[in-house]
């Protein structure tokens, strides 16, 4: 299993935006090979993350580490995950903003360095059945339209629809965003 990085925060932030904290969908659910968050409009799946081998992670105690994460996962509330999981920020050293995942029977365990001291958070895991979000996703293999856009320029964009719903109208040439009421409107156009 590799190292978890900071991607785990972006699952928390949409799993945390569940009203109910006592609601299975507000927890991340973990797995050895991928981060499944939802507060059931929004549904993020991350499959790639930049991690490292378990085993290159720096220890200090010389303990080895051995990552052991169930197939189904583990549940971690989001708000404890946002509230006490830290990453030191690095342009240069990616491993400071990583963690080992420690599977305990209660707890897991979040390791994290800043090479000098590792630094274990524990937090308590989530009891209960977490959604088979495999039904979810269409069929890679059906038939569809793929629009590949640069996605800082669709975020600046929908920066101007903030606070309210958006509506995507694909044509052959270009996509058309809309509010709500109408009042605005956005285009990206689609290269051929």
């Amino acid at each position: 299993m590799k190292t978890i990085d900071k991607s785990i925060l972006l699952a928390a932030k949409i799993a945390a935006k569940t009203r109910d904290n006592n609601n299975i969908l507000s927890n991340v659910q973990i797995k050895s090979n991928e981060i499944i968050a939802t507060e059931s409009h929004y549904l993020l799946k991350i499959k790639k993350w930049n991690g490292f081998d378990v085993e290159e992670f720096p220890t200090f105690d010389k303990t080895p580490l051995h990552s052991n994460i169930p197939e189904k996962g583990i549940l971690i509330n989001a708000k404890d995950i946002l509230k006490k999981l830290k990453f030191e920020k690095s342009q240069t050293l990616p491993i400071l903003e990583t963690a080992v995942i420690l599977n305990k029977e209660k707890t897991a365990e979040f390791l994290t360095t800043d090479l000098e001291t590792n630094t274990k958070i524990e937090l308590k895991k989530s009891e209960g059945i977490y959604p088979d979000v495999t039904k979810v996703f269409p069929d890679k293999d059906s038939e569809h339209k793929t629009i590949t856009f640069f996605a800082d320029f669709l975020i600046e964009l929908l920066q101007a629809f903030k606070g309210g719903n958006v509506s995507f109208k694909v044509f052959d040439r270009c996509i058309l965003i809309e509010d709500d009421n109408e009042s605005k409107e956005g285009l990206l156009v689609v290269k051929s």
